[in-house]
């Protein structure tokens, strides 16, 4: 005698698989260094007295090394790190410049469904050129790039506006 699966099991069985596939596994790291060679090396930890129990996530997106200067670009952050200091085996930074997102851009951001901790300066382009460092950032969704010199920074942005810290230029996708 022969029995036949009732179609609501078939039914069952296909919900499944396709409830599977729709939540792809996260990806692993790019790159994987083992734990003996990287404590061989300084760890940046951000601001000095941080401690590893009183530590705030530092979102590190971009690194940089012009001669003996580290430039670590974070979210909202852009730090300065001297080689020559190091102490043991800890990094921390020698001057920070704050970038953050406009009231209005994070607002429009999360307007078109973004969540909030998307809707932030992540900087994503560190360039050093002519003398000074050339940077861009994904502001909330609308990039911006500035070059930083030691005396100033100049934004660029992408529309039209008044006055000599700003101009206009076009966006450039960086990447693939």
């Amino acid at each position: 005698m022969t029995t036949v699966a009732h179609p609501s099991f078939f039914l069952l069985c296909w919900l499944l698989r396709t409830a599977s596939s729709a939540f792809p596994e996260e990806p692993g790291p790019l790159n994987f260094i083992p734990t003996e060679v990287v404590r061989r090396h300084p760890v940046f930890l951000g601001r000095p007295h941080r401690t590893w129990l009183r530590q705030e996530p530092l979102h590190i997106q971009r690194v940089l090394q012009v001669n003996r200067t580290l430039y670590i670009g974070a979210r909202d952050d852009l730090f300065r790190v001297e080689l020559d200091i190091v102490a043991g085996d800890e990094m921390f930074y020698s001057k920070k410049r704050t970038w953050e997102s406009n009231k209005n851009d994070i607002r429009i951001c999360r307007m078109k469904g973004k969540h909030e901790d998307e809707c932030r300066n992540f900087m994503k382009v560190l360039l050093s050129r002519q003398g000074g460092l050339f940077v861009c950032g994904t502001n909330a969704f609308n990039p911006l790039c500035a070059n930083y010199t030691s005396q100033r920074r100049i934004i660029k942005t992408n529309t039209e506006s008044e006055g000599e810290e700003e101009e206009r230029i076009q966006r450039v996708r960086v990447g693939t």
